[in-house]
């Protein structure tokens, strides 16, 4: 009788331990629209913050992007030569030298192109 009830006690912590072990590693995605902004800024003001202040001025916050178009792809765009926006869908309807105003997660900079890059990215206005 009591392996039983040292066997139910065991089951039972174990069940526990792999719930909630579940729930921390599959939480749920965040939602970027949801989000408010940590900062609503122009695209070269972001660059400009990111190079002078690093890699992690902005890392993995939500920012609304304010600038001119001036590079589209099929799910990408680029605004001021600064700000690379990825989006989930196709954008193809954006057009080169229009205002836009976007919403997306910062995920860094690149070096290299010298471009702040943002995805999850949806327009708010244009």
């Amino acid at each position: 009788m009591r392996k039983l009830k040292i066997y139910f006690i065991l089951i039972a912590l174990a069940s526990m331990v792999g719930y909630f072990g579940y729930k921390y590693l599959y939480h749920e995605h965040r939602d970027i629209n949801a989000e408010t902004s940590v900062i609503e800024t122009t695209a070269q003001q972001l660059s400009e913050a990111y190079q002078a202040n690093g890699q992690n001025t902005f890392l993995n916050k939500t920012v609304t992007i304010t600038g001119k178009v001036t590079d589209t792809d099929a799910n990408t765009i680029t605004l001021d030569d600064s700000v690379h926006c990825t989006f989930e869908s196709d954008i193809s309807e954006i057009k080169h030298n229009t205002q836009v105003t976007i919403k997306g997660r910062c995920i860094g900079y690149d070096d290299l192109f010298e471009l702040v890059k943002i995805d999850q990215s949806t327009i708010l206005k244009q």
